[in-house]
């Protein structure tokens, strides 16, 4: 009986954290479009795109399934992208 509590407790935990995390990116991808819109002019159908991509991403990231994989090929796209005015965090 205590072992099935706990187990319940960590897979709702385990949810909360994977919704707040899918929450905070549509969060982000929201606040990308709207300065994407005011500076650019994207409208619907390039945000669609680009949500593609981002998606595309994102499943990228879910089947490596590995955080320093991940990390090392976003921080690999980003020095191509930014080259000198990159920066690790």
């Amino acid at each position: 009986m205590k072992n099935a509590f706990f187990t319940n407790v960590k897979k709702a935990r385990e949810e909360g954290y994977i919704s707040g995390v899918w929450d905070g990116m549509r969060m982000g991808f929201n606040i990308v479009a709207i300065a994407l819109n005011h500076m650019f002019g994207f409208g619907e159908k390039r945000l669609k795109r680009l949500e593609g991509k981002v998606q595309d991403l994102v499943d990228e990231i879910v089947v490596t399934n590995d955080p320093l994989v991940t990390k090392v090929h976003i921080e690999q796209a980003l020095r191509q992208i930014r080259g000198k005015e990159w920066e690790d965090e």
